[in-house]
């Protein structure tokens, strides 16, 4: 190819005419070359802002994700944490107290592998919170709405029973 054709090719993208194709008698230009050689060609410079243009994406569907994960975890925590305090509400008078003198490892030990609860790790977990604390132990009768105590006889005075005896 001649000199022309180079230069029109070169000049045909949008990159400038790169020293290789430029004539080997014209030592001015590759000098000039050596004296910019950090800063690279236009092509380069391009590439280099591509790349870091694509790596910021890249950093940003991280955070993305790892923000999407780290609130799907704390969803799974909040039900796994409720599951264990509805466990807890038939030994414990206020379930909540549990979580209180418990840590989140403790708590995570009572899940098996496949996610259901372990049974005998919870009870663990229950009796250890129980230990020293034995006013924390629901009592056993229960109170209905109308604050009557069930239970025991399975019959509930009503005041038809009472106006006919």
């Amino acid at each position: 190819m001649s000199d022309a054709e180079d230069t029109a090719q070169a000049w045909s993208t949008d990159d400038p005419p790169d020293t290789a194709t430029e004539s080997a008698e014209d030592p001015a230009p590759q000098a000039d070359q050596q004296d910019a050689g950090s800063r690279g060609t236009r092509s380069e410079r391009r590439a280099h802002r591509d790349k870091a243009s694509r790596d910021e994406q890249v950093r940003a569907e991280r955070d993305e994700l790892r923000s999407e994960r780290d609130t799907l975890n704390g969803r799974v925590e909040t039900m796994q944490n409720a599951e264990i305090m509805r466990h807890a509400e038939r030994h414990l008078a206020e379930p909540r107290d549990l979580l209180l003198v418990t840590t989140p490892q403790q708590r995570a030990e009572v899940w098996n592998d496949d996610g259901t609860l372990d049974q005998g790790a919870m009870a663990a977990l229950i009796d250890s919170a129980l230990d020293g604390r034995p006013h924390w132990r629901r009592k056993h009768g229960s109170m209905d709405m109308n604050h009557r105590p069930t239970g025991g006889s399975g019959t509930a005075t009503t005041w038809s029973k009472l106006l006919r005896s």
